[in-house]
């Protein structure tokens, strides 16, 4: 994408979240300089005034830009993984919980202190996770119905 359309988007979703009654003031400012962030950072552009915004915003990990694209193809991943564990009935397999489990890995990296989310809900799904990977070759459709669950809480919470 060119600047000016990353530009563009950083504003249309500023302007979206502005009206957003679960996004405080400061988290709409704090991430509309996260996207103008990634905005210059994407195309080469010289980044410090939204750094130093961030910092003044007291923001933490202020040089961690929000990539839109990224975070919806990880989340988009994340959403087909447990539609397919799902879809395994009383028989998922360790290669979808290990997909699942990859997939996970990024898309935290794209939700954790960029987004709002509710932290017990964000805190089950990673446990939920966990545990089918522990189970190991023999994942459990009680595991999967029980991640199910919370992932659908976290999801309507996660802005």
């Amino acid at each position: 994408m060119a600047f000016e359309t990353d530009m563009a988007l950083a504003e249309n979703f500023r302007q979206v979240e502005v009206k957003n009654t679960n996004l405080t003031a400061a988290e709409v400012a704090a991430r509309y300089q996260r996207r103008a962030l990634f905005a210059h950072q994407n195309n080469g552009r010289v980044a410090d005034a939204h750094i130093a915004a961030l910092t003044a915003m007291q923001v933490p990990r202020a040089t961690a830009s929000i990539d839109e694209k990224s975070y919806g193809a990880a989340l988009g991943a994340v959403i087909a993984d447990i539609a397919t564990l799902v879809a395994d009935g009383a028989t998922p397999t360790q290669a979808h919980v290990s997909t699942l489990n990859t997939d996970w890995v990024t898309l935290k990296k794209h939700v954790v202190d960029l987004r709002h989310y509710t932290a017990s809900a964000h805190s089950a799904v990673d446990s939920n996770i966990a545990t089918l990977v522990a189970d190991g070759a023999s994942p459990t459709q009680a595991h999967v119905t029980t991640l199910n669950t919370n992932w659908a809480t976290h999801l309507a919470a996660l802005i």
